[in-house]
């Protein structure tokens, strides 16, 4: 008897407990901070109240690089050129596929800084990583994605018929060749020097035997350039945090595209579907934002005598699991599978190393997950 009681008691803690978190969950508090005065508590059920409060958040995030006021959103790039390029392609987008991506309202003469309509969607990565919608609602997700890939698709076949536009298939190889493998390599010959190694370097993963870097990068890019190719239009970055998603109507909105040198110019528009559905995979397959997140994350690392030793335990929850074989069974493009695009993952994970310089676990974490996908991929 006492011993129920005693469990009864821990239990209504728990429920006490619970329902404080609850109420902490639906209702932010925003104490005494001047970049958020004019709402004190708000109800996060609310939609309105959710995308408003996120606008500031977003906006105090990343400082002056996203500001979201008078329903616009101001991107500004250091680089100016890549901020011309952005532009130039979310003008492209309005004059041929204007439904895949907000509107660009306008540009500054510094080309630095350019505004679009600001869209109260979310990202897939925020649902992917911090959501538990209903697992099936993923096939539903991964249909609208595939109904954008279709629109990319149709649009450049349009384009090349319309236009008469001759791409032939060594223009797509010198791309390839350009993004996934000499790129590559010079990140990681920067990525050498910041840990103070040559080029190439060794790689172990869980006492697993040592692989160099630059064999992997040739094996790897082989198996890229083999893929069938097909047209689309050209995003550049098709990965979960560009895909805002609006799960009412089911639409997709494209951001942070790779951007277009020039207005009007084919050659740019029209790719193969190789490196967008790469990033696809990237995320799907590859974990990348649960690696982003921290959710994965190295146990420890050494780095001796052009060598680096990594232990990390790649395993995600049921949940994870569930929408990587969904991702993995599904046919994008009508014929393609993301499996296919698997290889290619592991030159993008090489390729963003010195991108988080800032942390260098997680840089390990992506060095460790690159070779896991390598080994799982030359094992089979």
């Amino acid at each position: 008897m006492a011993a129920c009681q005693t469990n009864k008691l821990i239990l209504n803690k728990q429920i006490k407990s619970f329902k404080i978190l609850k109420n902490n969950l639906y209702q932010l508090n925003l104490f005494n901070t001047k970049n958020t005065t004019k709402i004190e508590t708000i109800d996060l059920r609310i939609p309105a109240h959710y995308f408003k409060v996120r606008a500031e958040l977003v906006s105090l995030r990343f400082f002056n690089t996203l500001k979201i006021e008078n329903n616009t959103i101001s991107k500004t790039v250091e680089l100016s050129k890549k901020g011309k390029e952005e532009a130039n392609w979310f003008r492209n987008t309005k004059t041929y596929l204007p439904q895949i991506s907000p509107l660009l309202i306008q540009a500054s003469k510094d080309q630095k800084t350019y505004k679009l309509e600001y869209l109260p969607m979310v990202s897939l990565s925020e649902i992917y990583t911090y959501g538990q919608i209903d697992i099936n609602y993923w096939e539903q997700i991964f249909k609208s994605i595939n109904n954008v890939l279709e629109d990319m698709h149709d649009c450049a076949n349009e384009l090349k018929i319309k236009n008469k536009i001759n791409i032939n298939d060594d223009i797509f190889k010198s791309f390839e060749l350009e993004i996934f493998k000499k790129k590559t390599i010079e990140r990681l010959i920067l990525f050498s020097k910041s840990k103070s190694i040559s080029y190439p370097f060794e790689v172990s993963l869980n006492n697993n035997k040592k692989i160099s870097v630059d064999k992997i990068i040739d094996f790897i890019f082989e198996s890229v350039i083999k893929i069938k190719k097909k047209y689309i239009y050209s995003h550049g970055d098709f990965c979960l945090s560009n895909i805002l998603y609006d799960s009412r109507l089911s639409i997709i909105k494209l951001v942070d595209p790779l951007g277009h040198k020039e207005e009007n110019n084919f050659n740019e528009m029209i790719k193969s579907q190789i490196y967008d559905l790469t990033k696809l995979a990237h995320s799907l397959l590859g974990f990348y934002d649960l690696i982003n997140v921290g959710e994965i994350s190295a146990e420890k690392f050494s780095i001796k005598e052009n060598h680096i030793s990594i232990f990390c335990n790649y395993t995600v929850d049921v949940y994870h699991e569930i929408i990587y074989k969904k991702a993995s069974s599904y046919k994008f493009l009508k014929d393609c599978s993301l499996k296919e695009y698997l290889p290619g993952t592991v030159l993008l994970f090489l390729s963003m190393l010195p991108l988080h310089s800032d942390d260098e676990k997680k840089q390990m974490t992506l060095l460790g997950n690159a070779i896991r996908i390598y080994e799982s991929l030359i094992y089979l």
